[in-house]
């Protein structure tokens, strides 16, 4: 996959709610479409809110892994770490 010159990168600490995320989404979205890579972990919360935006919106994103390639971490993110692996 080809990185973009423009990169963006969501991480976060605490949990959040979807009311808080669905702003973040939409922008999300809108930066994938327009060309910008989102790198981000796969962590519960704003990271899985981000990949899974960009995918939607059609753009790049870069999972960085703390477990290795071939752990699922956490493990509700399988389909997500799917879809990036796929795209």
């Amino acid at each position: 996959m080809p990185v973009t010159s423009t990169t963006i990168a969501f991480f976060g600490g605490s949990p959040v709610n979807k009311n808080q995320l669905r702003r973040p989404i939409t922008t999300r979205t809108v930066k994938a479409i327009a060309g910008i890579t989102v790198v981000s972990g796969m962590a519960r919360g704003i990271d899985t809110y981000a990949h899974t935006g960009v995918i939607k919106g059609g753009g790049n994103t870069i999972a960085v892994l703390g477990c290795g390639p071939d752990v699922v971490y956490p493990p509700e993110s399988s389909r997500l770490y799917q879809a990036i692996v796929e795209k």
